[in-house]
């Protein structure tokens, strides 16, 4: 009822018009078929009779029943799918922005959330016609009340079709419902087939199984998953036709049993050749009448799995949303003791983790690949939260601050960044939309000159999904960069190894100025993440992540007097560079 309550204002939203008008048809559809044996009773009583009176006002009845029956069936169809198509957009774009409004991204790596986003994506035009289905569902139930109180009035007995009526409608809410939980419990099987073929199919991922020849194991995998879903689809289904073709004999049987009754009734003169016409007609329309309520259940059915997953997306993203809460304040930041785990994983990636970001610092986070750095990261820009411990920004928990105001004080450019196939300008400026007018400032801050080379400079469409100038991993790399740089003197700036793709002078050319900027504003915190130390001694503080612990922090000198981790790390590399390795 409360997705119902949500649907309602939606439909009448995507058209008001329209709603009215397919409500009015859906109504005329309910007594339709009732009106159409209604008036074949009359015309055969009273051609019986011989009352021309009798006859056009049968045939009348009958004009308008069947106009209402055929006629506005068609145009019910086409008005439906229109307004069907309008909810859709509707809740299409009410999901996109309920996920995307989200600041923690919990939902995007969680198994069972992605499974639930899913389902739901791929069902939301069932979700859209949840308030149209349950309208025809109630038209249907009472078409078939009014054919089975027309048959009562002929006789008491005949009533005995409609518990058999019933029958089939009661199996099949039961079959569907059994549909439904398969559906839920082969989603992960659909979402993993569905992955592994993108893979097959999209440029980034398809060029490096070509060249390992994976593409054939890939494929085979994808098949597999498909398969599993397929089985626990299949056998549920299977199941259903059985159960469903005993509900629709036992109504057959009953049906036969009327007929037989109807016409011992007419035999001994107590029912006119018009009551039998009536129950003829009656009886053969019931079954449709009973199969399209069978379909609408279905349809309401399925949408309950989607309307579960819809009103726990909006429940999550009231609990996980935007707080509103206190405005994070300016100053430095401190982990205090904090330890955190990724969904799903029993083991701690971060344990007890403690420092201070110094307000106007260069900090540096150096480890090996999968101590915990990136992890750190996802926790300072506020992605995650801790599982034990807090995070304050000048004393305040940052759990407690609106993280949509903390995200417009923060900046960070990624490794894992993305290639946005649009023109240059909205490639870049898409790090801080109402500064787009700045985009050649940092496209310049960025060291990335090749734009000024490009066909059309900062309105070159990039990327070959559109026929745009497709760019080398290092250029594309820039622009990342010139993304972060959008945001004017942000509070905190982190680098996450954005330069990875470049040579070690341009990683230490861009690094330098960087931290030149940050020492000479004195307010903004820079945060770097790179595995190259002739970069990383640039920074204030160091902090060694090792193990998903702290390790050991401090300034390079201090960390190269104590002979540990950091100072073996650097020695190896230094001598690495001089060729002095062994």
């Amino acid at each position: 009822m409360k997705v119902l309550r949500h649907t309602l204002p939606l439909t009448w939203q995507a058209g008001p018009w329209i709603t009215l008008l397919v409500g009015a048809l859906v109504a005329a559809q309910s007594v339709a078929v009732a009106l159409l044996a209604l008036s074949q009773r009359w015309l055969v009583d009273a051609a019986g009779l011989g009352t021309v009176g009798g006859l056009l006002a049968a045939g009348a009845l009958a004009a308008v029943a069947y106009t209402a029956s055929t006629t506005g069936r068609t145009i019910l169809h086409s008005l439906a799918l229109e307004l069907v198509l309008r909810v859709d957009i509707l809740v299409n774009d009410e999901i996109l922005n309920l996920v995307a409004r989200l600041p923690e991204v919990e939902h995007l790596e969680h198994p069972e959330y992605l499974d639930r986003i899913f389902l739901l994506r791929r069902g939301s035009r069932t979700l859209a016609q949840l308030a149209l289905g349950l309208t025809a569902t109630a038209s249907g139930v009472i078409s078939i009340a009014l054919s089975v109180w027309l048959l009562v009035a002929v006789d008491p007995w005949l009533a005995l079709l409609a518990p058999l009526a019933l029958l089939p409608l009661w199996i099949s809410s039961r079959t569907l419902r059994r549909i439904r939980e398969a559906e839920k419990e082969a989603a992960r099987h659909s979402r993993l087939e569905e992955m592994l073929h993108r893979m097959c199919t999209e440029a980034d991922t398809a060029k490096e199984l070509r060249v390992s020849g994976a593409s054939a194991a890939i494929d085979e995998e994808a098949a597999a998953a498909w398969d599993r879903y397929a089985t626990l689809i299949t056998r549920a289904r299977a199941r259903a036709s059985i159960w469903n073709a005993l509900g629709w004999i036992s109504f057959s049987v009953g049906y036969l049993l009327v007929l037989a009754i109807t016409a011992d009734l007419a035999a001994r003169g107590l029912a006119t050749l018009g009551d039998a016409v009536l129950v003829l007609v009656l009886g053969a329309r019931l079954r449709g009448q009973i199969q399209e309520v069978v379909e609408q259940i279905g349809r309401v059915i399925q949408t309950g799995q989607v309307t579960e997953h819809y009103a726990w997306l909006h429940d999550y993203a009231t609990a996980h949303g935007p707080t509103g809460r206190k405005e994070p304040t300016t100053g430095g930041i401190t982990f205090d003791n904090v330890t955190f785990a990724y969904p799903g994983s029993k083991a701690p990636v971060l344990r007890d983790v403690s420092f201070h970001l110094r307000r106007g610092s260069v900090v540096a986070l150096v480890g090996v690949n999968g101590a915990g750095k990136t992890t750190l990261v996802k926790l300072l820009t506020g992605m995650y939260r801790p599982a034990a411990g807090t995070i304050k920004v000048d004393g305040q928990d940052l759990a407690e601050t609106d993280l949509t105001a903390w995200r417009q004080r923060t900046s960070a450019a990624f490794q894992d960044f993305v290639k946005f196939q649009l023109p240059v300008r909205q490639a870049v400026g898409v790090g801080d939309l109402p500064r787009m007018d700045q985009v050649e400032e940092a496209l310049d801050a960025a060291g990335a000159d090749f734009v000024r080379r490009l066909p059309d400079g900062v309105d070159t469409r990039l990327g070959p999904l559109f026929d745009g100038v497709d760019l080398s991993q290092g250029q594309w790399q820039r622009l990342a960069l010139a993304r972060a740089l959008m945001r004017d003197r942000p509070e905190v700036l982190i680098l996450d190894e954005p330069t990875a793709a470049l040579d070690p002078a341009s990683e230490h050319d861009l690094y330098e100025r960087f931290t030149t900027t940050a020492r000479t504003s004195g307010e903004g915190i820079t945060v770097l993440v790179s595995h190259r130390f002739s970069t990383v001694r640039m920074a204030d503080h160091i902090i060694v992540v090792a193990d998903g612990t702290i390790a050991e922090q401090g300034s390079h000198e201090e960390l190269m007097a104590r002979n540990g981790p950091y100072a073996q790390l650097f020695t190896i590399q230094a001598a690495a560079y001089s060729g002095d390795v062994q």
